[in-house]
């Protein structure tokens, strides 16, 4: 049998699927010295072919349930077994043995860097350098206070946000007869609980109605029937962006906007 013909074992150099397999097997059963002596010097010459062996050892000697898979056909018929499903998955098993070795490499290195101990139970302590002082309650408060400022700044970008949907209207033409608005001006500006007065010049035919937004659109303040050319509005606003409409009847006579600040 070792006078058997062994080029099907070699491709472009280096050992088949077929081969790395038999080779595989020979060193889990101990039966290196029945492999064709060809096999052996390319092995002892070639490092990968050798590492491709190896990791195919790797996977078998690790995982339990391929323990009890055949003898290559090479070893006779021993025990009537045959490795045909091994052959047709040894690249599987090697790309298994590398996935293995490398989870087995970060399992080490976590274990060693990770540190480990009993946690406690008691809340630790803030530790200071020598030379340093240690912060006053006065300080806790200052930080308090700077944190508390950036949060208001911050709501206040977001109430400041404009609104396409009124920003649009706010571009457009209205028939809005003869009735000019003085007050308030585009983007006026009021101070916190200001009240917001609004002046009108012209004939007012009929009633009016009055519907101020914050930025998100959502209505706030709404007054009707309005016959009068100045009134102002009866709530407090707080820092935003707001816009307001004009309406007569259904008819949409004016839109504008204000800003407290």
């Amino acid at each position: 049998m070792a006078g058997q013909e062994t080029y099907k074992y070699f491709y472009n150099g280096h050992l088949t699927d077929e081969a790395i397999a038999l080779m595989a097997d020979a060193v889990i059963f101990g039966k290196e010295r029945m492999l064709p002596s060809q096999l052996r010097a390319h092995v002892e010459e070639c490092s990968q072919c050798k590492k491709e062996i190896s990791g195919v050892y790797e996977v078998i000697k690790q995982d339990n349930e391929l323990k009890n898979y055949t003898y290559h056909p090479f070893f006779g018929n021993i025990g009537n077994r045959e490795n045909k499903f091994f052959l047709s998955h040894k690249r599987y098993f090697i790309q298994l043995a590398a996935v293995f070795l490398l989870l087995l490499g970060i399992s080490v290195v976590l274990f060693y860097l990770v540190p480990r101990g009993k946690v406690s139970n008691f809340p630790k302590q803030q530790a200071f350098l020598p030379g340093t002082t240690k912060p006053q309650k006065g300080a806790d408060t200052a930080n308090n206070l700077v944190n508390n400022k950036a949060i208001k700044k911050d709501a206040f970008a977001v109430n400041m946000e404009k609104s396409v949907f009124f920003e649009s209207l706010i571009a457009s033409q209205y028939r809005s007869g003869d009735i000019e608005i003085l007050a308030p001006g585009i983007s006026q500006q009021y101070a916190p609980d200001a009240p917001v007065r609004f002046e009108l010049k012209g004939e007012i035919s009929g009633p009016l109605t009055l519907m101020i937004y914050n930025n998100k659109g959502k209505e706030l303040f709404e007054k009707a029937p309005i016959f009068s050319k100045s009134f102002t509005p009866e709530t407090k606003f707080s820092s935003g962006l707001y816009y307001w409409k004009l309406l007569k009847g259904d008819d949409l006579v004016h839109v504008g906007k204000f800003i407290v600040k």
